[in-house]
């Protein structure tokens, strides 16, 4: 009963001065002139430089990035804006005329040949697939 009692009155306390003018003014000039100061960008700078270079927090960043870029991959709007800007590349002439040269090279090249055979005789003695194929 007395720490319920105490923890209001203090609540109120905190309450009446963060709701006083005069502090309100007072604590926005405190703030003003420390992030104006010198030394508070020095040790702003400092800090970085020792987070940056912290091994838990390259861990934790590298787990953050891969997870976010996940994360907006998976949504279905990043996706169709992903489609309509390999639309929108694929329309140019210039990417369309290379993409006919790169296939004109792959379609007569020796390993690609090698390669895609390689690949049909694979599939052609998987036992499920010939199966379904009979």
């Amino acid at each position: 009963m007395f720490t319920r009692n105490l923890r209001r009155y203090m609540g109120n306390a905190v309450e009446k001065v963060f709701a006083d003018p005069e502090v309100n003014r007072e604590g926005l000039n405190f703030l003003d002139r420390l992030l104006h100061s010198a030394e508070t960008h020095e040790a702003g700078n400092m800090l970085l430089v020792i987070v940056l270079s912290d091994n838990r927090f390259i861990e934790g960043s590298n787990i953050y990035g891969t997870e976010l870029i996940e994360h907006v991959l998976q949504q279905p709007v990043t996706r169709e804006q992903c489609k309509q800007l390999v639309i929108r590349t694929l329309q140019h002439e210039s990417v369309r005329q290379e993409v006919v040269n790169v296939l004109n090279y792959i379609a007569v090249n020796q390993q690609t040949e090698d390669i895609v055979a390689q690949i049909l005789r694979d599939t052609m003695l998987r036992e499920d697939i010939r199966t379904n194929l009979t």
